[in-house]
């Protein structure tokens, strides 16, 4: 990508927002739901913290216990979450995702004071990261575009700040996966840029930015389906894992927020098999610890999503 668009990135978040706001239909979080229906995720999020220290790991539970509505849990996972950034200042790529992530998870609980400290701090980075170096098939090139979809997903301010270079972004990410259609980096990073380009425009009500990215979606694999897609992409795997349940989930939670009855009814099944897909997965003999984490690390933001569609659908 050229230094013209990392320009117009810093005009577009020059300015920051001060102020959350949740966006027509999109459920944020659990907090008014029945313990009886989802407290049985509270253990499972618990665990997900359990002897972990780095940002990444840390950011999993931070994000699920605000998407839970547990206020207590979401304290704790923030303040560790903010001491293990320290450690990372240096990688400006990397942490740009993880303010993003903290962002996220702030917004979702409604905690606008740290939503507007990561705001300025997120800001700041995609304006003074110099991200314009980077080559859109590099890890952190996909994680300045998810930073940006995360900062764009807060507030219209934010989004409209940042659309711009988050849209080119995912363009450069799919031009990139498309130049090189055996690795699978590039496709997995591309449509989860896409997955994370719907949730923001969903996030603030701009359907024609939510239908055109579902497009693009749709053709990334050659299914022409959203859960073809992702069902083709999105694998788990001794060396990695894309997480799809999230994935699927992300999506159902937009497509409820933005009342496409359509998408909603094509991802219900999908989301429910890559829960219990990832279970499954997590449950083979001798699975290692880290696949056994990122298994119920999927299953548990899986669910949050399903229920947090469930909500909308109610609320409606």
């Amino acid at each position: 990508m050229n230094k013209s668009l990392w320009k117009s990135v810093a005009a577009a978040v020059l300015v920051i927002a001060g102020v959350s706001g949740q966006a027509l239909g999109m459920e944020k979080n659990l907090a008014g739901m029945p313990e009886s229906q989802k407290g049985h995720l509270q253990e499972s999020i618990l665990r997900l913290a359990v002897d972990q220290h780095d940002a990444y790991p840390l950011s999993v539970p931070l994000i699920a216990s605000a998407q839970h509505g547990d206020e207590a849990t979401y304290r704790s996972l923030l303040h560790k979450v903010d001491k293990a950034l320290i450690k990372v200042a240096k990688d400006d790529a990397f942490n740009a995702w993880m303010l993003g992530r903290v962002l996220f998870a702030a917004d979702s609980i409604h905690d606008s004071a740290t939503v507007r400290i990561k705001e300025r701090e997120l800001g700041h980075l995609l304006t003074a990261a110099k991200l314009d170096r980077l080559d859109p098939a590099s890890p952190g090139f996909a994680m300045y575009t998810w930073a940006c979809a995360y900062y764009a997903g807060v507030n219209k301010n934010n989004y409209e700040r940042i659309r711009q270079p988050m849209l080119l972004a995912l363009t450069a990410m799919e031009t990139a996966s498309r130049s090189d259609s055996s690795n699978h980096e590039l496709a997995s990073n591309a449509v989860w840029a896409a997955v994370m380009v719907v949730h923001a425009s969903a996030s603030v009500d701009d359907r024609p930015v939510y239908e055109d990215t579902i497009n693009r979606l749709k053709v990334m694999s050659g299914k022409n389906s959203v859960s073809g897609t992702l069902e083709a992409t999105l694998t788990r795997s001794e060396e990695t894992s894309d997480y799809p349940a999230w994935a699927f989930g992300l999506l159902r939670v937009s497509a409820a927020a933005m009342r496409d009855i359509t998408l909603d009814n094509e991802l219900a099944q999908p989301l429910r098999d890559s829960i219990r897909q990832a279970k499954d997965w997590g449950d083979l003999p001798n699975q290692t610890e880290a696949n056994q984490w990122k298994a119920d690390s999927e299953a548990v933001l899986g669910e949050l999503s399903e229920l947090l569609t469930r909500s909308a659908q109610i609320n409606s």
